[in-house]
């Protein structure tokens, strides 16, 4: 699965056709839905849109479009329980 595809895109032109992307690499979008679930507290900020399944960064999320790209990067993601 190529979610990097979409962080990439994302980074460099502030825009991403992930439903695109998910047909590219024939996986359905539901794949991605943890990724939608943790960039809805962004869209609510203003700092991104989900429109129809395309993912922009708006104007006032440009200084964090490092952190958009980071929720499609697997090697981001936890892997292990935390220790409390």
């Amino acid at each position: 699965m190529r979610r990097s595809t979409s962080g990439l895109r994302i980074a460099c032109t502030l825009s991403v056709d992930v439903a695109a992307v998910c047909d590219a690499y024939g996986f359905p979008p539901a794949t991605l839905a943890a990724e939608r679930a943790r960039l809805a507290p962004l869209a609510v900020d203003g700092l991104v849109r989900l429109d129809a399944g395309r993912l922009t960064v708006t104007d006032a999320g440009r200084p964090f479009v490092r952190v958009v790209a980071a929720i499609f990067d697997a090697y981001l993601q936890p892997r292990h329980s935390r220790a409390v």
